[in-house]
């Protein structure tokens, strides 16, 4: 049996030009790899082992690799997906003959504490290394691997392998959450017909509903001082003396979450890369009793630091609007970024075009809001913006991020994510996709 895994796991926001690393089993001779549909790299012998160049182009994209015997048949393929939501840790399920091993990556280098590998559900004995040995088997009929991973923060890893004669191939099958738009026009009674493909065939759509909302705000830890604006003044105003009928007009609604993505980045390496992770607060809703004392606009704009990044770390607002945008299509919410410009310098590795387009593909909403007074030239590369500087201008523009939300639905479809970005919506049923690829 032949088998081809990444051992180059692309697990968060990725662009330029990439290190690719494959492990490859059975009497294979060569390999392709495609991105987007287009071959990349074409490998002959080991070490399988390549450059891939993503470009500044963040929307996402299939990356297989395929192996093929010395007769040019394929014997082996695997697929991921990058630039969309990815799990903080995953791994793959290696068989070489006997032998099965564990090939894992997390995020922030964690161990793994427990693992586990069943084989059609019977388990193997594991090593400290997170090997096992295959009992002898019919290689004629097809077998499930199955394993677990437990790390010590609480995340847990699933995969399944398929064991058949001459080809392995990880089996998943779920409903994917997409993003909709109501356009009030009335619905039907069911959803069928209603979300087609590019082709126009139609997909199985088992619900579309009205979940709560998530609002994640891109905000400088260490905001510039000396920038006073009518908005501070009545901020400082509303804490001595909270006017609650006019502070209402300036909060999301109840059923709205808030989250805060801090433009600075600790950096995790391993050998196969290194990550960037952006610090976040817990998400925060008006429920909650500082909510009801602040409102979650105010939390959004006016929350304190309290992470360990020192004052002069390099910001990456551009690069945090990207993974906010990522973070929002996560969860099955409805959702929306919320970037408030600092005068500090940007020092992103993704440009604001970029970024900008990676969210429209997403369907994620994107909205710049400026506390200093008008939108500032500098920040043109981001498009339109909306001044906040005064009680008035931030209740309008916190209304048009509440509108937004309000029109917006999930829907849930029988596709993976890279092919959920491309569905389209019959105008008949009162609902349109906010993807845009």
């Amino acid at each position: 049996m032949s088998q081809i895994v990444f051992l180059t796991l692309f697990l968060g926001i990725v662009s330029g030009t990439q290190p690719l690393v494959l492990e490859v089993t059975g009497p294979v001779k060569s390999v392709r790899v495609l991105f987007g549909g287009r071959e990349v790299a074409l490998m002959k012998a080991p070490p399988w082992e390549t450059t891939l160049d993503i470009g500044a182009d963040l929307t996402p994209r299939e990356l297989t690799a395929i192996a093929f015997d010395k007769d040019g048949d394929e014997v082996a393929r695997v697929s991921q997906i990058i630039n969309l939501p990815r799990p903080t840790a995953e791994f793959d399920i290696v068989v070489e003959d006997a032998d099965v091993s564990l090939r894992w990556r997390h995020l922030m280098n964690e161990q793994p504490e427990h693992a586990t590998i069943t084989l059609d559900d019977k388990p193997l004995v594991i090593d400290e290394q997170l090997h096992a040995k295959l009992p002898k088997i019919n290689r004629e009929k097809t077998h499930i691997l199955a394993s677990e991973i437990r790390f010590p923060d609480g995340f847990v890893a699933r995969r399944e392998t398929v064991l058949e004669a001459a080809l392995s191939a990880s089996a998943a099958s779920q409903l994917t959450p997409i993003g909709l738009r109501d356009t009030g026009k009335g619905h039907p009674r069911n959803w069928d017909g209603c979300i087609t493909r590019a082709d126009g065939k139609p997909v199985r759509t088992a619900a579309v509903e009205k979940p709560s909302a998530l609002v994640i705000a891109v905000r400088d830890p260490y905001p510039p001082t000396g920038l006073p604006s009518p908005l501070e003044k009545w901020l400082t105003d509303q804490r001595k003396r909270p006017n609650w009928s006019i502070r209402n007009t300036t909060e999301f609604d109840r059923t709205t979450s808030v989250r805060i993505v801090w433009a600075v980045s600790q950096q995790f390496s391993d050998v196969e890369g290194t990550a960037d992770l952006f610090e976040a607060t817990s998400d925060f809703d008006a429920s909650s009793d500082f909510g009801r004392s602040n409102g979650n606009v105010l939390f959004m704009l006016f929350t304190d630091y309290t992470g360990k990044a020192k004052d002069d770390a390099p910001r990456q607002f551009t690069d945090a609007v990207a993974v906010a945008g990522i973070r929002g299509v996560t969860a099955a919410q409805r959702r929306a970024v919320v970037y408030v410009l600092s005068g500090t310098e940007d020092t992103s590795k993704n440009s604001p075009a970029a970024v900008r387009r990676y969210l429209e593909t997403l369907g994620v909403p994107l909205f710049i809001w400026s506390r200093v007074g008008p939108f500032p030239s500098a920040a043109s590369i981001w498009g339109s913006g909306d001044d906040i500087s005064t009680y008035a201008k931030l209740s309008a523009a916190t209304a048009r991020v509440r509108n937004a939300l309000e029109e917006q639905r999930i829907g849930w479809v029988d596709v993976d994510p890279l092919e959920a970005l491309h569905l389209k919506a019959n105008p008949r049923c009162g609902i349109e996709t906010l993807a845009r690829p």
